[in-house]
């Protein structure tokens, strides 16, 4: 987010909206580049308008942006009927920070690392399993919350400080904590191969709940466009593996606490 900025200031603002809506946004994911490749033009200013919203929110926080929210629904009147970005707007606003990258960790610690401890670390203790917990004795959180932002990240590296302080850099802590290629190893997470699974012949099933009859007669999404998402994931145009498992999620909640189905008789 940081670096589109300084490109937006660079460049003017890069592309007009109309270019990025009509052009960029339409045949990206058509064209007959690496995935990977399209992945990272999807996550700058050629593709998102440099605002708060378009750098921020619509690129990292959402799993639908407000564009694919309008397609997915198939009205224009999602926009202005519910404003999925108000809340995280707010606490963006109610930063006392001058610098951009406090702004997006308060809203970060106020908005996402709620719902970490909520859904994931409470889930994984459940079945005893010990997943990704965060720093969070006050006195520590309090200390970090001073931290200026030379010393959270250098260049690409983020969590600098930290990395000094497991590496020994300090002057006072002559001795590494930790080895350097454990440090500076890259983040690994913690998920399910959803995503690989959907390419496979096995994946008909997810296909079938999404798109049979009675998820269609629920009237909530378009199934045109659910169906686009199945097959640019599974044809290797698109990676939609977020955007096919929340709505997986979210026809099985149907089911369940709804229809009534037992869990597992789909």
């Amino acid at each position: 987010t940081l670096m589109n900025r300084r490109l937006a200031r660079w460049t003017g603002g890069g592309l007009p909206e109309s270019v990025r809506k009509h052009v960029v946004r339409r045949w990206l994911w058509q064209m007959p580049l690496p995935l990977k490749v399209k992945k990272i033009i999807s996550h700058t200013i050629l593709y998102h308008a440099p605002t708060p919203e378009g750098m921020l929110f619509d690129n990292f926080y959402s799993v639908f942006t407000r564009e694919m929210q309008q397609a997915l629904m198939g009205t224009k009147e999602v926009a202005t009927t519910c404003d999925p970005y108000a809340q995280a707007t707010q606490w963006l606003q109610q930063s006392n920070a001058e610098q951009f990258l406090h702004q997006m960790l308060y809203a970060d610690v106020k908005a996402y690392l709620l719902e970490l401890l909520m859904k994931q670390d409470q889930m994984s203790m459940a079945v005893s399993l010990e997943s990704r917990v965060p720093f969070l004795d006050h006195e520590l959180v309090e200390f970090a919350g001073t931290v200026p932002p030379h010393l959270r990240l250098r260049g690409r590296t983020g969590k600098w400080l930290v990395k000094q302080a497991a590496l020994g850099s300090a002057r006072h802590e002559p001795a590494a904590l930790l080895p350097s290629e454990v440090v500076h190893r890259p983040k690994m997470g913690f998920p399910v191969p959803f995503g690989a699974w959907l390419t496979e012949a096995h994946s008909t099933g997810v296909r079938e709940i999404l798109l049979e009859q009675r998820t269609r007669q629920r009237g909530y999404f378009r199934p045109a466009y659910v169906e686009q998402l199945l097959d640019d994931h599974q044809q290797g145009r698109r990676d939609c593996f977020s955007q096919i498992w929340m709505l997986l999620n979210f026809e099985l909640w149907q089911r369940m606490f709804f229809d009534g189905a037992e869990p597992g008789l789909f």
